[in-house]
């Protein structure tokens, strides 16, 4: 992921759905402004929701659906993420109960 992200450092939309990718993939991922980013069916915890949320206020897509977010990350992200449009968090662990 490194390499992607130093060699087309002007990338607007990333996927890597499927890829087991972790919390620590995402630094690499974070260094470069994106408007649209699929994590769906990865290995993505809180930490990494926090990451996206507070290192990619660029983002208006985010596709992370299967993977280990909750609502302390949902939380994080409406606060951050304002220029986010679509949003999708199917199969995670966000209960209903204050996420939104």
């Amino acid at each position: 992921v490194k390499t992607i992200c130093v060699a087309f450092p002007d990338l607007k939309a990333l996927s890597l759905d499927s890829n087991n990718i972790d919390d620590d993939i995402l630094v690499d991922i974070c260094s470069i402004r994106l408007v649209t980013l699929s994590l769906v069916d990865n290995k993505i915890t809180d930490t990494g929701g926090q990451l996206i949320a507070n290192r990619l206020d660029s983002l208006e897509q985010l596709y992370i659906s299967y993977n280990m977010i909750t609502n302390r990350s949902v939380e994080i992200m409406s606060k951050y993420l304002y220029r986010l449009k679509v949003l999708h968090l199917a199969r995670n662990k966000v209960r209903n109960k204050g996420a939104l």
